[in-house]
């Protein structure tokens, strides 16, 4: 089980980042590209990351050991990080490339 590390350097999504990566790496693909090809990308919100099927978030908690900031939204397919306002979505939360 892998431990987040807290966002440092400018980058609010860095909490996120590991978990993206996995997700990614398991095959899922970014819909939304960042500044410089990053995944993540300023939004209104917070910055997001997009992805494009839905996020298998018990495989998430079986990989990874969350802080109680980062929680998932099931009805909106989001992985949250409440501390730093980030968030990846999965394909059912397509609504936020609107």
């Amino acid at each position: 089980m892998r431990t987040l590390q807290p966002a440092a350097h400018g980058k609010p999504y860095a909490l996120l980042e590991p978990i993206m990566e996995a997700l990614v790496a398991r095959g899922a693909i970014p819909v939304r590209e960042g500044e410089g090809g990053k995944a993540f990308a300023p939004s209104p919100e917070g910055y997001i990351a997009v992805l494009d099927q839905p996020i298998d978030w018990r495989w998430i908690t079986a990989s990874f050991e969350l802080p109680a900031a980062i929680r998932y939204d099931a009805a909106r397919d989001v992985i949250l990080d409440d501390e730093h306002w980030t968030a990846i979505y999965g394909s059912s939360g397509a609504l936020a490339l609107a």
